[in-house]
């Protein structure tokens, strides 16, 4: 039975990563009470560097 306050939408995240996989797709987050996955959208790291033009 799930947790009540999961329920609510009230999930306690936890972030897994998946050691044999590489990108996006490795990153993903768990509910420690219901254990309901979600994925990740991370930004990528390219991103964050400013390219002077």
């Amino acid at each position: 039975m799930k947790n009540v306050r999961c329920l609510m939408g009230r999930h306690t995240w936890e972030r897994h990563v998946t050691p044999g996989m590489g990108g996006p797709s490795a990153v993903f987050h768990t509910c420690s009470r219901c254990g309901t996955e979600k994925p990740v959208h991370e930004p990528a790291k390219y991103l964050s560097r400013v390219i002077p033009g």
